[in-house]
């Protein structure tokens, strides 16, 4: 899964009950050995690293007022991003959004195909709302080490938490979302936008409706750029 005000937010948290010194050297030495955490990496760091940077503070878009939750929730593939280097490891990118429990907080798992292997690898997360007012402002804590994830084969006492502060701005719950963050850093600012389909595809009179909705919040649409969706299986 993903990810206010003016500010929009990354944090990384870690949990161990190890001193940091050994948590640290423990965590280095576990990362290198394990192919799979390095991929882990790439997708949740290098992909971070490939969104954009635009002159002056955040915009300040509109989230969609009163998301329906459960209607939001489903399989959502990752149609178009702004550029990144993850496409040169995996494809079919998706986010699953698990029926929302009475609390209104959900979870939700990132998936995506390795490109050398075909395997599969998933990464857990739980969502809930940042806004107090239903509109669609939510904090996604994405579980990349944890205790136990058998689901990619990974068994450490040590937990590494990604959390990321996301809007969405726009979705029909049928066929497309647009899910947006940003990074504020006054002069300057990193944004992030990621927009999902239902299916293999999304109709172009959806598309330019995206555009303009983006461009009159002042969202930069111009260096989207479609994903790859080969491997997929839709349903």
């Amino acid at each position: 899964m993903r990810g206010l005000g003016s500010a929009h937010f990354l944090k990384l948290k870690a949990h161990s009950p190890i001193s940091p010194t050994v948590r640290i050297r423990y965590k280095m030495t576990y990362f290198f050995k394990n192919a799979k955490l390095l991929y882990i990496f790439l997708v949740f760091f290098v992909d971070v690293k490939s969104q954009l940077f635009f002159p002056g503070p955040c915009p300040t878009p509109t989230p969609l007022p009163n998301i329906n939750i459960t209607r939001y929730s489903g399989t959502w593939y990752l149609y178009q991003t702004y550029a990144s280097t993850v496409q040169l490891f995996f494809s079919c990118q998706l986010g699953e959004y698990y029926p929302p429990r009475a609390d209104g907080t959900w979870d939700g798992v990132t998936r995506m195909t390795e490109r050398m292997t075909g395997n599969i690898i998933s990464v857990p997360g739980t969502v809930k709302f940042f806004s107090t007012d239903g509109s669609a402002v939510f904090t996604s804590d994405n579980h990349l080490f944890s205790g136990n994830l058998p689901n990619i084969g990974i068994n450490s006492p040590a937990g590494v938490t990604l959390t990321i502060n996301y809007i969405v701005l726009a979705t029909d719950y049928s066929s497309y979302a647009v899910e947006w963050t940003c990074y504020d850093f006054g002069i300057s600012n990193f944004q992030f936008l990621w927009i999902f389909s239902r299916g293999a595809t999304i109709s172009q009179s959806n598309l330019q409706n995206i555009r303009k909705a983006l461009n009159s919040q002042r969202i930069n649409s111009a260096w989207l750029r479609d994903q790859d969706l080969s491997g997929c299986h839709f349903l």
